[in-house]
């Protein structure tokens, strides 16, 4: 039998001392010793990241851009590094965003915990005319910091060491609702719970926990799960029963599993990463307002949505964003990525997730 796939191992290290060299030389060796316990357990996830602490104030714009520099240049630039996790008054809050247009494995989260930062967000994030691929790698953080493997929206909120992972398992979701096959999770994540466990022996790195979210890609796609539920098409009467359906199997087997529940935990529908939901956001059926209500049943329905730079429409999503989380009583995370010379229903190209269709408001 296989060994299963998982989605992302992700490290996340303690900084006592905000040295690139001396972070860099940490995660490189703590990062060895995860690999070599991965691949003593025959697992290799389809990603490996990593993801620091809240940066604190006092860094200069050089030492930013030094901390990408030297972490991408050691741990190479096919790691996934999640270097930055800043308030939106940080005095470096919008430097991130250049070194991010400079290394394209770096990714950062700014967090907004109210209107009052919107006008800041919309002027100096939203604002800025760099390639859009760069707006895919930073996120809104809407409510507390939360610790999970999933990027951008998360950060080392408890300054441990460890690691967790998460899924790559759409299929098995369809399986148990399609097929009436709940058995087929179940011995997954028996599986994934036995490799791990070696994973931990052999480094010598504690398990933290996983997301059980889940998430597609591209063909692997969530909202074609989402669909055959509701014998529809998206959007339609039934579909936020059919996210909360899942969301209640999602909460069922995080409940029921040995790998301790970390970070979301919820359904997560990023457009541009769906290929059902892209063609139905291309079509103007699925617009941007119906993301937003979905907010209310998943992570985030305003997740890597592409929109015609409109900083007022931008500045009420945001709000409507916040709204929903203050309902939620829960954290949220957003990206947007706003894109000049094109309007609703043009296609762009977004780097590694292709063409991507301008959503309609």
């Amino acid at each position: 039998m296989p060994m299963p796939s998982l989605r992302s191992a992700t490290l996340f290290i303690d900084v006592e001392v905000w040295d690139p060299i001396h972070v860099a030389t940490k995660a490189f060796e703590l990062l060895e010793r995860l690999r070599r316990g991965f691949r003593e357990a025959g697992v290799e996830p389809w990603t490996w990241r990593v993801v620091l602490p809240p940066l604190p104030q006092g860094v200069s714009s050089g030492g930013v851009r030094q901390l990408a520099e030297v972490m991408t240049r050691t741990l190479g630039s096919s790691t996934l590094l999640h270097l930055y996790s800043l308030e939106w008054g940080h005095e470096q809050a919008w430097t991130v965003v250049d070194t991010l247009a400079q290394h394209g494995n770096v990714y950062a989260s700014i967090r907004c915990p109210s209107t009052r930062c919107v006008p800041d967000v919309v002027k100096n994030l939203y604002g800025r005319r760099l390639d859009p691929e760069v707006f895919t790698r930073v996120s809104l953080t809407l409510g507390p910091w939360i610790q999970t493997p999933y990027f951008p929206s998360t950060t080392n909120v408890d300054n441990v060491t460890g690691f967790a992972v998460s899924f790559r398992y759409v299929d098995l979701f369809e399986q148990l609702f399609q097929l009436k096959r709940g058995d087929v999770i179940t011995d997954y994540l028996g599986r994934v719970g036995k490799a791990l466990r070696t994973v931990e022996r052999v480094s010598g790195i504690p398990l933290l926990g996983a997301d059980y979210s889940l998430s597609p890609w591209m063909s692997e796609s969530v909202g074609f799960l989402i669909e055959s539920l509701m014998e529809d098409t998206l959007p339609a009467p039934g579909m936020f029963a059919a996210v909360a359906g899942i969301n209640r199997v999602i909460r069922e087997v995080a409940s029921s599993s040995e790998i301790k529940p970390m970070g979301f935990n919820e359904v997560m529908l990023p457009v541009a990463e769906d290929d059902v939901l892209k063609e139905r956001s291309g079509t103007g059926a699925l617009r941007v307002h119906h993301l937003v209500a979905l907010s209310a049943v998943c992570v985030a329905g305003l997740d890597m949505v592409v929109v015609k730079r409109d900083p007022e429409v931008i500045a009420k999503l945001i709000s409507d964003m916040l709204a929903m989380q203050q309902l939620k009583m829960r954290s949220l995370g957003v990206r947007i990525v706003p894109i000049d010379r094109a309007k609703p229903g043009d296609w762009v190209e977004l780097g590694k997730f292709g063409k991507v269709p301008v959503s309609y408001f």
